[in-house]
């Protein structure tokens, strides 16, 4: 049985079945990223966040069992949520994306093929459905 912690990807006490999908939450909001985080865990989603694009390839880069990458457009950083979003499907191609943001939304043209998006604020219970629906695609 593999483990994870929901805070960085990094072992803990915290179990997960063989090949259970995991979602990477990207979010720089601390507090937003760890009522989501906490809430879709209740539900018994498995997740592990990130704070930016850099932590989040990071984590990327060692785990194969990210399903779903659940980040926010506007974040601090060498690259934003679209630019992370382009990035991975390129690099794991069939991972499954979702975006959000609060603010506007960049052209179509930069969002990459398949992305589904949810807008902020959501509805934490239909977040955790769409993220269920995306997991078992």
């Amino acid at each position: 049985m593999g483990t994870f912690s929901a805070r960085n990807g990094l072992p803990s006490m915290t179990e997960i079945r063989d090949n259970e999908p995991v979602v990477l939450l990207v979010e720089d909001e601390p507090l937003l990223r760890t009522v989501v985080c906490d809430f879709l865990m209740d539900q018994g989603v498995y997740v592990l966040e990130a704070s930016n694009a850099d932590e989040a390839l990071e984590i990327m880069a060692h785990r194969s069992d990210v399903k779903v990458l659940f980040t926010d457009i506007n974040m601090p950083g060498l690259l934003d949520g679209v630019e992370l979003a382009a990035d991975v499907a390129w690099r794991f191609p069939g991972l499954q994306l979702l975006l959000t943001t609060g603010k506007g939304m960049p052209p179509l043209s930069r969002i990459p093929v398949g992305c589904d998006f949810v807008p902020k604020p959501y509805d934490l219970d239909k977040l955790a459905a769409r993220i269920s629906s995306l997991l078992r695609r």
